[in-house]
């Protein structure tokens, strides 16, 4: 059951919702190392040129994270 059935049921059950929460907590956690992972084991197989231009397209922060609602939106989900 996802998150939005969870928390329409009448009456709320906290318990699942807060499980279901952690869950996708984890996943998204689990998401970003992995994307963090793949940046430090591509890096390894590029050139000096290369790490350059990875480290501008990764400008900012160390590994920025993608926009807020970015997966949703390519899903076709509000």
């Amino acid at each position: 059951m996802d998150l939005s059935a969870l928390l329409e049921a009448e009456p709320v059950d906290l318990k699942q919702i807060e499980a279901k929460v952690r869950e996708i907590e984890r996943l998204r956690a689990d998401l970003r190392f992995a994307r963090i992972r793949a940046i430090e084991q591509g890096k390894g197989q590029l050139s000096a040129e290369q790490r350059e231009r990875l480290q501008s397209l990764l400008s900012g922060s160390r590994y920025p994270r993608p926009r807020s609602g970015a997966y949703r939106q390519t899903r076709g989900e509000p």
